[in-house]
């Protein structure tokens, strides 16, 4: 799990990026629970979705702000 301050860091470029790759990640994930119906790491997902909404959380604060 990465810290808020890792993606603050980050432009909105690459935000937008790691926001695609959690994204694919959560949907493999998904697809992996649906199909086995059983994970080796259920806190993955868990951990995905919180790092998916800390990216949006800091793509919105740099879009707020004035240029």
């Amino acid at each position: 799990m990465a810290s808020k301050k890792t993606f603050n860091d980050q432009t909105a470029e690459e935000l937008r990026l790691t926001y695609a790759d959690l994204s694919r990640d959560i949907f493999r994930v998904n697809s992996e629970a649906k199909m086995a119906r059983h994970l080796e790491k259920p806190h993955r997902l868990k951990a995905l979705r919180r790092d998916r909404a800390r990216v949006m959380t800091a793509l919105r604060e740099k879009n707020a702000t004035p240029n």
